[in-house]
């Protein structure tokens, strides 16, 4: 009897209903003040590194109020991409707006747009730095659940995305990677961390097995890159496989410390592409995509997927 009491008046204290509606009681953790008011829909920003301007996009759905914090999704793009595109071609703001998180798209820099994400003679790689402090401005600025901030990437930004997930800091909860395979020694030194990845066994960008040279530089296979960050979280192996299209692998190894995860998506047929994405023209070209890229798969939609294992994780654990 007294379990059933304490049960009912931990539901009537966590719940008030009116009118038939039920409104979840919030803690101070759970609202922001004063109020984060910012524009709804995709914008562009500022921040400044180092005396150097760096831009970034915003989205944040219609359902932002500055007041509830929400999930952020860091989203880099490839070697020469930029931000309009890579939202356009993965579709993630429409996940957004359906799932009320935000995404930022920063822009990488130099001439040909590029992430650098290899330490330099002892030095902290610029845009790995670059990321922890455009995360800062982000949380100062806008409502986040800092405990639910997550990195994304394609290809170049696929390598900074696991790149990032190297590091000690816990700063971002799950890491999704898309075509960059990556991972070093001085990743062991990281807590267990839940990665996603995705690659075509097609790709001539960057090959499933590996190449000594790409357009990012040395790259590991990605046979290997997997394994390792399943021995990093202490998974249990070989993984488990199943088909989840026709043309699609799904890897998942189980058992993994501290609630992390490792699952793939293997295309068999796909190029060097985002699974379930958009053709979108390269800006400055008249051309629909680069015919070495290969098939973009339509099996799959990696921007849903990876929204749905990410929202599983906080601040590195698992949660809901």
């Amino acid at each position: 009897m007294r379990r059933v009491l304490a049960v009912a008046l931990l539901l009537i204290s966590a719940t008030l209903v009116s009118c038939g509606r039920t409104t979840v009681l919030k803690t101070a953790d759970d609202v922001c003040d004063p109020v984060r008011s910012l524009e709804t829909g995709t914008t562009e920003h500022t921040i400044d590194v180092d005396g150097r301007a760096r831009t970034y996009v915003m989205h944040l759905p219609e359902d932002y109020d500055g007041a509830e914090p929400i999930p952020v999704m860091f989203l880099f793009h490839g070697f020469g991409g930029d931000p309009k595109t890579l939202l356009d071609t993965t579709k993630m703001t429409d996940v957004a707006d359906d799932e009320d998180f935000a995404v930022v798209a920063p822009q990488g820099a130099g001439l040909i747009p590029s992430w650098q994400f290899e330490d330099r003679d002892g030095q902290p790689s610029a845009d790995i730095t670059f990321t922890h402090e455009l995360l800062r401005k982000v949380e100062q600025e806008a409502c986040v659940d800092k405990n639910r901030v997550y990195a994304a990437g394609f290809s170049n930004g696929s390598v900074l995305t696991l790149a990032l997930a190297c590091e000690k800091s816990r700063d971002f909860a799950a890491f999704a990677a898309v075509s960059g395979p990556y991972y070093e020694p001085k990743c062991a030194e990281a807590p267990p961390r839940p990665i996603l990845y995705f690659h075509g066994l097609r790709d001539v960008v960057v090959p499933f097995n590996g190449a000594k040279k790409t357009v990012i530089g040395p790259l590991p296979g990605v046979t290997d890159t997997l394994e390792s960050w399943a021995d990093h979280d202490r998974c249990v192996r070989p993984a488990v496989t199943t088909r989840a299209a026709e043309h699609v692998r799904h890897d998942r190894w189980f058992g993994c410390a501290a609630g992390s995860t490792v699952e793939s998506y293997v295309i068999t047929n796909g190029g060097h592409r985002w699974p379930g994405g958009v053709d979108v023209p390269t800006p400055g070209s008249s051309n629909r995509r680069n015919p070495n890229q290969g098939i973009m798969t339509q099996e799959i939609d990696a921007s849903k997927l990876i929204w749905d294992f990410v929202r599983m994780h906080r601040d590195g654990r698992l949660g809901p």
